[in-house]
């Protein structure tokens, strides 16, 4: 059987890596309902709407697709790799946006995931792609 569904949970935009002070957006994901002060609460009502009928508030769309997407996979940002054979690329998908672009069906390619636990607590999960 099924059980339920974890209950929503509240996360912060910008994460601080307690390590090194780094900070990084966190949360862009079709898991975001909403994007609200840390004071604020959300009704029950809401969180229904969001959870059983996959409602996102405006919130999510204005500041989080609207505003900082934009401005986080700015070219500035952005790292696009040319492969070579026995190339390996790893990267922290705790601290970065990253998307599967096309790329020739005639070669394989392989991924791997791992999760390494950080010595504060918690996990980085690292993703890693064989060309």
């Amino acid at each position: 059987a099924q059980g339920a569904a974890p209950p929503p949970v509240a996360q912060r935009i910008i994460r601080v890596d307690e390590a090194t002070g780094t900070e990084s957006l966190y949360g862009f994901s079709s898991a975001v309902c909403a994007v609200m002060d840390e004071k604020d609460d959300v009704s029950t009502e809401d969180l229904d709407r969001y959870d059983l009928f996959g409602d996102e508030d405006v919130s999510v769309r204005a500041l989080m697709y609207d505003e900082l997407l934009p401005f986080a996979t700015g070219s500035e940002f952005t790292y696009r790799h040319s492969w070579t054979e026995g190339d390996l690329v790893v990267w922290d998908n705790l601290r970065t946006i990253h998307t599967a672009t096309p790329f020739d069906e005639r070669y394989d390619r392989e991924m791997w995931r791992t999760t390494v636990a950080h010595e504060t607590g918690g996990e980085a999960y690292l993703g890693a792609s064989i060309g």
